[in-house]
């Protein structure tokens, strides 16, 4: 194709030149990976968001179970994991995993618990979680490498 002016093969504005020789358009860029956050503590939601924010994660932010519920409402094609605290307000942890699930049966969850410890990890992984985070955290770069691993 010729790419000289008047000679009818000129490139549409904005064209690449690298599509015009045959190559095809670049592939898209991968899909940023969407986690809901759920805890009723501002200082655990706030470190939550900003680390995984830094980590290239999209956030999605909850206090509590029905609000955890009503965010997923509006963001459930977008959202591929929640990151749950255990012991919330109202609906506690895995009281808010099952009425997710109503939504999506296929959700993926990592619980988040202090202290006292309601549940053991082995029935958190029962319920259907895919990996239990104590608090305090301890390395949260870390953590965030492994949830890619899991929604990847």
């Amino acid at each position: 194709m010729s790419t000289e002016p008047g000679s009818g093969g000129e490139l549409p504005p904005g064209e690449d030149t690298e599509l015009s020789a045959g190559l095809g358009p670049a592939p898209p860029a991968p899909r940023t990976l969407t986690v809901l956050v759920v805890d009723d503590d501002p200082a655990v939601l706030d470190l939550l968001q900003l680390t995984l924010r830094l980590h290239g994660f999209t956030v999605q932010a909850a206090h509590d179970g029905q609000q955890a519920l009503d965010v997923y409402r509006l963001y459930r094609e977008a959202i591929d994991l929640v990151l749950l605290d255990v012991s919330l307000p109202g609906l506690d942890g895995p009281q808010t995993f099952a009425a997710l699930r109503q939504f999506n049966p296929a959700l993926r969850c990592y619980f988040m618990r202090g202290c006292p410890r309601k549940y053991t990890s082995q029935e958190l992984l029962a319920l259907g979680g895919v990996g239990v985070l104590d608090k305090p955290f301890e390395d949260l770069t870390e953590f965030s490498r492994v949830l890619r691993q899991v929604i990847s």
